[in-house]
């Protein structure tokens, strides 16, 4: 299996995941207040871990795939104060 192949198939999995993780909010939302906290708080997490690999992963794919990708500073700024990913 390539990297390229392994990759996709692990974002894949996560985005169910991710999916699942939010159904189950929607649904506790209205019957248990507590639990859908939890698990929004859970979800917002694993969004934001997923959102960073997936910043990491593809945009390295991509650069070596066409050449250097240049993000402008204006969406670098966007992208760290929306998600607080940083490009060091």
């Amino acid at each position: 299996m390539t990297d390229q192949n392994a990759i996709s198939k692990f974002f894949q999995r996560d985005h169910g995941r991710l999916d699942e993780l939010f159904n189950l909010f929607r649904k506790s939302k209205r019957a248990n207040g507590y639990l859908a906290r939890c698990l929004f708080q859970e979800f917002r997490a694993c969004l934001y871990q997923h959102m960073k690999l997936e910043e990491e992963l593809m945009f390295s794919m991509w650069e070596r795939k066409v050449g250097r990708f240049e993000r402008s500073e204006e969406h670098t700024s966007e992208l760290q104060s929306r998600f607080g990913i940083s490009y060091a």
